[in-house]
């Protein structure tokens, strides 16, 4: 009787070990079979058959050379897509991300790199739109933050009227309650001209948290050539879109309303817009710098922005094509009213 509990134990032992291996049998099965449909849905000849099952009803013509998808990355290149008349070419695309920011309600970016891209807009057709612009600060809200690290993208758009842009923007430390920057680069150049315009700033964003915006800011130095304009060395770009005074932080959230017929409504929020132009630069004595303070309500899609132009000498003489001006120092005041839905504008102006 007393090898009887030592018996018992060994048998209670031996059940806890079979329980053990089967469980790490089990463990392994479900490793392998989770491993096994991970290597066939992550081959990239079946991802590509997928993108371009599922690309094809929203396009006219898709074509893809290479794609490869992770939970963490995304590589394409050779991307041919006809839409709308507009043709776009995706040499090499590689996006890094960090999928699990999305349990903390951010989009991570962690690196994305483009080249070799042209968007052929020459033939684009367009869709009217029914509703408003909802404005910049709105567009943005998706509810979640944004963190930008390793940008570098280069891009080549073509316009009708045998127009090019080339764009590079390139930079990150973007993320939430932090104001970030990225670098961007642009030229304008009419083909088979030499005309061109460059530009080269920053574009900033000051985020808070949850998609919602403090600023979004460019400060930007243009250098133009056209012939037979007089121009100056520099023209000199300061914007910044904010929400207006009084409605800034947690108060700055899109307003939903519910209609008799139980959907809801968003209504965005006005932003408001400061932004000065200088003509010139600092040593230029005749300066031209022009103000500007407004509000736009994308409810409605109305703009209307207040200007004030100090020094107007160097304006006109940007303006006159060979044609001498006289050296005069002025004030000009006035407004601009703009309704995106259907164009329509009105300025005044106050002498």
């Amino acid at each position: 009787m007393a090898n009887a509990p030592l018996a018992t134990l060994g048998r209670t032992t031996g059940r806890g070990s079979r329980r053990r291996r089967i469980a790490l049998y089990g463990a392994a099965v479900m490793l392998l079979i989770i491993g096994g449909a991970a290597a066939y849905f992550l081959r990239p000849d079946y991802q590509r058959s997928l993108l371009l099952e599922k690309a094809a009803p929203y396009v006219e013509a898709i074509a893809v050379a290479g794609v490869r998808i992770t939970p963490w990355s995304v590589a394409l290149h050779g991307v041919e897509v006809t839409y709308k008349g507009g043709k776009f070419h995706l040499g090499k695309v590689e996006l890094g991300v960090n999928p699990l920011a999305l349990l903390n309600g951010t989009v991570s970016i962690r690196h994305l790199y483009v080249r070799h891209t042209d968007l052929d807009l020459r033939h684009w057709q367009s869709t009217p739109s029914t509703t408003p612009f909802a404005g910049v600060l709105p567009s943005l809200n998706l509810g979640y933050g944004l963190a930008l690290n390793n940008i570098d993208v280069v891009a080549s758009i073509l316009l009708p009227a045998e127009q090019a842009i080339s764009v590079h923007v390139s930079g990150g430390g973007v993320r939430e309650h932090v104001a970030g920057a990225l670098n961007v680069a642009a030229s304008y150049t009419p083909l088979n001209s030499k005309n061109r315009i460059d530009a080269e700033g920053a574009l900033g964003l000051n985020q808070l948290s949850q998609g919602r915006f403090r600023a979004v800011t460019l400060d930007a130095a243009i250098h133009a050539a056209i012939e037979n304009v007089h121009l100056p060395d520099r023209l000199r770009l300061k914007l910044a879109i904010e929400p207006p005074p009084g409605i800034e932080g947690s108060a700055y959230r899109t307003r939903r309303i519910r209609q008799p017929d139980g959907r809801v409504m968003s209504i965005p929020n006005p932003e408001a817009l400061t932004g000065e132009v200088l003509v010139g630069d600092d040593a230029t004595p005749n300066a031209t710098t022009i103000t500007l303070n407004g509000l736009y309500r994308g409810e409605d899609g109305v703009a209307t922005v207040g200007y004030r132009i100090l020094t107007s000498a160097e304006l006109l003489r940007v303006l006159a094509i060979e044609a001498p001006t006289p050296l005069f120092n002025s004030e000009l005041r006035g407004a601009v009213q703009f309704e995106t839905l259907t164009g329509k504008g009105l300025v005044t102006l106050e002498s």
